[in-house]
């Protein structure tokens, strides 16, 4: 499972460095696997209430989802951050402090949150001034790391179906990865703003961004462990 070059953040400072490799058979049966369906409330709902962390779990993560659970967000939140683990775990909990998701188009909320030393520092609650401008940031920024085999719906939202077995894009364990991605849609749930200043549909639009992403972190998870 190759782990190539990007560019990442370290505390207040970002650089490009050359990543490390891990060496793993991906399975062409893999395209055709799927997450272990949730556990419902009857309501169609994941479970609620904030993921576990095993001993050996690092402390950037316990203090990440400490911050991160500061404001409920509801069982769909909940799944994802359930999810989130589920990926560092299956990476053996990888530190990669050099390594990271692109920056580039990453919404500028999650650049100071990153700055700020990701809620380790200083419990600020980071505050969106434009939902709708993050909301376009949003989707700029998790289109560009999709993987090719991913396709859209006629309404332009991503397709939930079979996983396919490039995931280079989101190959990215650490403080540096995809925890950034986890952090952009807490701050998304967490923005309160008059209905009148809201897009249409914009709670919608929230958890059907969240579940995405939950499916896609599934994913990343079984193919680390394959």
């Amino acid at each position: 499972m190759p782990l190539g070059s990007a560019a990442s953040d370290t505390e207040a400072s970002e650089r490009d460095t050359a990543g490390i490799a891990l060496a793993a058979p991906v399975l062409v049966a893999f395209a055709q696997a799927q997450p272990i369906p949730l556990e419902s409330d009857g309501n169609n709902r994941p479970p609620h209430g904030p993921p576990e962390l095993s001993d050996d779990a690092p402390t950037w993560l316990r203090q990440a989802i400490s911050y991160l659970t500061e404001v409920p967000l509801g069982p769909y939140f909940d799944a994802l951050l359930a999810a989130l683990v589920s990926v560092e775990a299956a990476y053996g909990y990888a530190e990669n402090p050099t390594r990271g998701l692109p920056k580039d188009g990453r919404p500028e909320i999650v650049n100071t949150w990153i700055w700020g030393g990701r809620g380790q520092r200083s419990k600020t609650r980071h505050e969106i001034k434009d939902l709708k401008a993050f909301i376009q940031s949003w989707d700029a920024w998790w289109a560009s790391i999709q993987p090719p085999w991913r396709r859209k719906d006629a309404q332009g939202r991503y397709i939930i179906g079979k996983y396919g077995e490039d995931w280079d894009c989101l190959d990215y364990p650490g403080q540096n990865g995809t925890l950034s991605v986890v952090a952009a849609l807490y701050f998304w749930g967490t923005t309160r703003r008059p209905l009148s200043e809201l897009p249409k549909n914009a709670q919608d639009e929230w958890e059907a961004a969240v579940q995405d992403v939950s499916w896609m972190l599934e994913g990343l998870a079984a193919w680390a462990l394959v």
